[in-house]
């Protein structure tokens, strides 16, 4: 059963309008400055001072279990502890909407797999009254403005997904107003003096730079400079982690537990080998091929993990990995083709923690 809604009147849309305006206008720029993120989420209410344990354990296997699709994010790293409570911090992307979408996606996630029901943000105090905005009739004209003022960096994640789908979602601001006054005050006078203070610290690097070549090693001081490039244009990165592994290489230390840095290096080794374009569309001709060859029920999986693929139900690597081991299988020479998919693969194990890992093997080859 479907149901028809009737077009919105110009004066229906005003007045949505104006009310997310206002709405907006009360909760965030008030002395938030117009942005506050998700600092934590809360799936429980305070815990008693006598916890049952079937709850412990119930709580216990949820850490054991929690998971993220990988198309939201990536969880980095957790900590079981033994109360009842499940919090969970999300690393932000201020004001980047496609970062506060997938935060939306992340709590909404969830809220249906974990009965989420309290957001904890930065850059507020106390609940959110958000019943404010939700009461208003029309979904698709609070959607289409919604989206309208998450592009323009008006409107967080959390808000976003109460406003468009879950209106029972708690919002409540984890700040004390006057302890954020005092720091934000704290900020702009330091912002006064910031061109005082971009002036000795450039002073004092001259200095270092000057006095670290007749401290340290010509390989260390070398291996400096480079760190130096890359922290000055991200386009060093390549040759930074070259040189530092190289090092690594020439003191024994092992790399193979830097999963990231390995991929990466891996990554430039085929970059120079494959013809991108070329071996898309050859992608695309053996995988129609590949149609015509399978088994009734391997093209069903087939078909499936695609359309999953395409609807990003089916993490990238895994199903790059998947064509890798159909295309090994067809006749013909497809080395082209597979040192794409490998390639493919490669890059999809790249994650934020690749600069984890630089830190943490730079910091062994110091020592």
């Amino acid at each position: 059963m479907s149901t028809t809604q009737k077009p919105l009147t110009r004066q229906c849309l005003r007045a949505v309008a104006f009310l997310t305006a206002s709405m907006f206008f009360v909760t965030t720029t008030v002395w938030a400055d117009g942005v506050y993120v998700v600092g934590a989420l809360i799936s429980d209410k305070p815990a008693p001072s006598s916890v049952p344990q079937a709850v412990i354990s119930q709580s216990q296997d949820l850490f054991k279990t929690l998971a993220l699709p990988s198309e939201f994010g990536s969880i980095q790293s957790s900590h079981q502890g033994r109360g009842n409570l499940t919090v969970i911090h999300i690393q932000d992307a201020h004001v980047n909407e496609e970062a506060q979408r997938n935060i939306a996606a992340i709590l909404d996630y969830f809220a249906g797999q974990h009965g989420l029901d309290t957001v904890a943000l930065e850059g507020a105090e106390g609940e959110l009254y958000t019943s404010l905005y939700t009461f208003l009739p029309f979904p698709d004209a609070r959607k289409d403005v919604s989206d309208y003022l998450l592009k323009e960096g008006r409107l967080t994640g959390p808000e976003y997904l109460v406003f468009t789908k879950r209106p029972d979602l708690k919002l409540f601001g984890a700040e004390d107003q006057d302890l954020y006054e005092v720091n934000r005050q704290a900020y702009l006078q330091t912002l006064e003096r910031k061109p005082e203070i971009d002036a000795t610290l450039r002073a004092l690097g001259d200095l270092l730079w000057k006095a670290a070549r007749y401290v340290f090693s010509d390989t260390f001081y070398g291996l400096m400079k480079k760190r130096a490039a890359f922290d000055k244009d991200s386009h060093e990165l390549i040759r930074y982690v070259h040189a530092l592994t190289a090092q690594a290489e020439k003191l024994e230390i092992p790399t193979h537990d830097y999963a990231g840095i390995e991929s990466l290096l891996f990554l430039t080794e085929l970059e120079s080998q494959i013809d991108f374009d070329r071996a898309e569309s050859e992608l695309e001709a053996l995988k129609e091929s590949l149609k015509t060859q399978l088994s009734e029920e391997r093209l069903k999986a087939f078909l499936s993990r695609n359309r999953a693929f395409e609807q990003k139900q089916l993490p990238a690597k895994e199903y790059f990995s998947f064509l890798e081991a159909e295309l090994q299988a067809l006749e013909g020479d497809h080395a082209h083709v597979l040192n794409y998919l490998r390639y493919r693969q490669a890059y999809e194990s790249i994650h934020v923690t690749l600069f984890d890992e630089i830190e943490s093997l730079e910091s062994t080859v110091k020592k």
